[in-house]
């Protein structure tokens, strides 16, 4: 069994056939990176998953260094390295931040909006994914207090803070 199936046992009972019938799929990574996002792929190989619709989700947590409020960055290099399945046509990133940090949000989408070239997606057959534009964008009162009790400085007094979600699509632009 690849990983998926076996990190979710319920899901040991698709067959072949549903697994082809999905055709949008979510993943969580903590940060965009080669590794993270070839492994999944690689663990999927032999379940026929040929999802069209892709959609990767950072958390507000999944940003690398998060409790220290580092830098948000999306490396195009680590994207320049991704080969996703022949069978995506659509991309969504969707990146969820502290409204006390969303200015830092909103200049990272426009970096890569500006520089569209440089934060394109590559498929295994050499199709490229190029940015379409934004998605709706998402607000809602969320914790300042992690399951442990325990916040940080960046955090606002208070039992819950303010999150956004801002998201980028990208859809083939040649075949």
């Amino acid at each position: 069994m690849s990983a998926p199936v076996h990190h979710f046992p319920r899901y040991s009972k698709f067959t072949i056939n549903a697994w082809g019938s999905v055709h949008k799929i979510q993943v969580f990574l903590q940060g965009l990176t080669h590794s993270n996002l070839s492994s999944f792929f690689r663990s999927c190989r032999n379940l026929n998953l040929c999802p069209k619709i892709l959609i990767l989700t950072t958390r507000y947590t999944d940003w690398f260094l998060w409790e220290e409020s580092h830098p948000l960055a999306i490396d195009k290099s680590q994207m320049a390295l991704i080969l996703l399945p022949v069978s995506i046509s659509t991309v969504i990133v969707k990146l969820e931040m502290i409204e006390a940090r969303e200015k830092e949000l909103d200049d990272l989408v426009k970096l890569m909006m500006a520089n569209k070239d440089d934060y394109r997606w590559h498929r295994a057959d050499g199709v490229v994914l190029q940015m379409a534009g934004l998605e709706k964008e998402w607000r809602w009162d969320g914790p300042t207090r992690f399951g442990d009790g325990k916040t940080f400085e960046h955090h606002p007094k208070g039992d819950s803070m303010q999150y956004v979600l801002k998201g980028i699509q990208w859809a083939i632009v040649s075949e």
